[in-house]
């Protein structure tokens, strides 16, 4: 792997990151904003998109599930990426690769040149999340991790609280086009801070890239999902199409397991590590909750404009209590997972993530907004619970010498599940109006009651996580 040194600095304080590794945090944190933002900006301008491109909510989905399944399939192949062009320049590809997806999904002309250029921007942004935190650490030379872990987590907190808002915004006053042109100059600022603050020698030997593993496991994943959306088009499962793509998908996921547990050196992912059962529950646990809130950030600045008659600027602004719950109990989950253990604080949050869901899943156009307010600051406390202790628990089990490994299936577990999360909830939103008849205030229940089934699922696969502190 590739190292990174930054300029020589004297420590003054042993106590305190050294400067230079600070000033190589805050210039990551520039080139993390776009990723960040553009992964919430978009859920809020989805109805508004499947407006102008005159589509349904179940093909304008694909405009967030490309995004995450893009994210989801480069993440096992950003080692040998990384080995192969250097840390400095990885990261300088993604920001020009990411670039390009967003002028791109500015000038798209229809839905599917959209979707093109979001799997663009989803595969930079996968690449870009997943190495930054690593070029932290390193630089860092393991002293003082938590400050600095914690000065890059802060867009993480901050930005899916207003991203929505800032969507929201450029969508009421402009065009959806400019959520997409903001980009631009973020991506040359980052570019410019990576050329200066970030070292890495490239070039080096590097182990051979398991293609027909990442491309079984990429298609695959592709397959289902169309399968599955062509399904809430239609409003049946009995289409030619539709049968022919999620049995492919199936099969093809299939292929993908057995080819990596049959592949005797440098499978895409060791899914060997399956066979720890911590892991094994918490890669559940992690899944099944990047379904839920996937599903859930889809279908509520939805249903906010759709039923209760809001612009995309107010659904926004109404999801604020939701992100300002989430970081009131921030903290308090990571004291508790320290004392308890992770079961116990996922299976509570996920108990008020549901009571609180079921008001949202009976609430109309007459609801008042404060309601709204109440209840969903209360969800949000509930939501930051659920993937942090699940994720933070992963690896206790784990070999020493696997944790790259793990961490790189429970990344991707996540993306997927989030994929599926907008897909399935998009196609059931769907799937109520058309097949079941019901009203555009009944479809969207169905939506809710399908989200909060999945949260107290999460709750279930969460009773298989150690009670063991961290």
């Amino acid at each position: 792997m590739s190292t990174i040194s930054t300029a020589e600095t004297a420590v003054q304080n042993p106590a305190q990151p050294d400067r230079a590794v600070v000033r190589l945090g805050y210039a990551l944190i520039v080139c993390m904003f776009p990723f960040i933002l553009d992964s919430t900006i978009t859920n809020v301008a989805l109805n508004t998109l499947a407006r102008d491109f005159a589509t349904s909510i179940a093909t304008i989905q694909w405009v967030s599930t490309a995004y995450m399944l893009a994210m989801a399939v480069v993440i096992p192949a950003i080692g040998w990426a990384e080995q192969r062009l250097g840390s400095k320049k990885l990261l300088q590809v993604a920001l020009v690769a990411f670039l390009v997806g967003s002028v791109g999904s500015a000038l798209s002309w229809n839905i599917g040149s959209l979707v093109a250029f979001r799997v663009v921007q989803g595969a930079a942004a996968g690449v870009a999340v997943t190495l930054i935190p690593t070029l932290l650490m390193r630089a860092a030379g393991g002293k003082n991790l938590g400050k600095l872990m914690a000065l890059l987590g802060l867009p993480s907190l901050v930005i899916p609280m207003l991203g929505p808002v800032i969507g929201g915004a450029i969508v009421t006053a402009t065009t959806w086009r400019w959520m997409f042109w903001i980009n631009v100059p973020l991506c040359a600022i980052g570019f410019f801070l990576a050329a200066k603050l970030v070292r890495g020698a490239g070039g080096q030997a590097v182990q051979p890239l398991d293609v027909t593993g990442l491309a079984l496991a990429g298609v695959g994943s592709a397959v289902l999902l169309y399968g599955l959306a062509s399904a809430g088009s239609d409003g049946t499962f009995a289409d030619p199409v539709v049968i022919s793509c999620i049995a492919g998908g199936v099969v093809l996921l299939a292929g993908f397991v057995f080819w990596t547990l049959l592949r005797t050196s440098h499978p895409i992912v060791d899914l060997h590590l399956l066979r720890v059962p911590s892991f094994a529950a918490a890669c559940v646990t992690v899944a099944l909750a990047g379904f839920a809130l996937n599903s859930g950030a889809l279908i509520m600045p939805l249903f906010f404009q759709r039923v209760c008659g809001t612009t995309a600027l107010m659904a926004g602004v109404m999801l604020i209590p939701q992100g300002l719950g989430s970081l009131a109990t921030r903290s308090l989950v990571g004291i508790m997972t320290d004392k308890i253990g992770a079961r116990w604080v996922v299976i509570a949050c996920v108990v008020v993530t549901v009571v609180t869901t079921v008001p949202l899943a009976l609430a109309d156009a007459r609801t008042a907004w404060w309601v709204y307010a109440i209840w969903l600051f209360l969800r949000g406390c509930g939501l930051s619970g659920i993937l942090l202790p699940a994720t933070t628990v992963a690896y206790l089990d784990v070999d020493a010498d696997k944790v790259a490994s793990s961490s790189i299936i429970v990344r991707t577990v996540q993306q997927v599940g989030g994929a599926f999360g907008v897909a399935v909830v998009a196609v059931a939103l769907e799937w109520a109006a058309s097949a079941g008849g019901l009203s555009l205030t009944g479809s969207f229940h169905a939506g809710f009651w399908m989200v909060l089934a999945m949260t107290a699922v999460t709750g279930a696969a969460a009773m298989r996580l150690p009670v063991r502190r961290r």
